[in-house]
């Protein structure tokens, strides 16, 4: 097996991975706030609220709902991305490299692993709101945090985009190479 072959045999495994997730990520965030008291403490948690606030043990509706609506938004980018990583993953399975439609996917998922991030980070206050929704007045919270988790994957995010800036050099120069000859 050639490398070109090796290449393309991940690319399309990765590229099912892809579609993996675009299907499991919604089903997961709706299979999560509708068991909401198995799991909830631990977003309560990562939110930094649980220490100093009431955070109820169960969900009214329409918290599921919010909940429910307020996660699918950073998922939702996360899908778009995963879109089109799956298309730049087609294009390396069926042997092209150095394409402009490629070049468009890897940016197009750059931009969307950065947007992650920032949507994140908006959603997350949404979050502590929605989770503190039935406390009473002057328990409610809005609680807005940056983890280090989310600082590396906003660095990756960056790396991305300079990687799909990279790739584009290259298309340009085989693209030229290519009009030489």
């Amino acid at each position: 097996m050639t490398d070109l072959e090796r290449l393309s045999a991940v690319s399309r495994i990765l590229g099912w991975v892809c579609l993996a997730l675009m299907i499991f990520l919604p089903l997961w965030v709706v299979a999560g706030w509708l068991s909401f008291d198995t799991w909830g403490s631990t977003m309560a948690s990562r939110l930094g609220i649980a220490r100093d606030y009431a955070v109820p043990e169960t969900l009214s509706a329409e918290q599921v709902m919010l909940g429910i609506t307020v996660t699918m938004a950073p998922v939702s980018t996360m899908i778009f991305g995963l879109w089109n990583l799956r298309k730049l993953l087609a294009g390396f399975g069926a042997g092209r490299i150095f394409t402009l439609e490629n070049t468009r996917a890897l940016k197009i998922f750059a931009w969307s692993v950065l947007m992650v991030i920032v949507v994140q980070f908006l959603t997350d206050g949404l979050l502590s709101m929605v989770l503190t929704l039935n406390n009473p007045p002057g328990q409610r919270v809005l609680a807005l945090g940056l983890s280090s988790d989310q600082v590396v994957a906003f660095f990756f995010g960056a790396v991305f985009v300079l990687i799909a800036r990279v790739l584009e050099e290259g298309r340009k120069l085989a693209d030229e190479n290519a009009s030489i000859l």
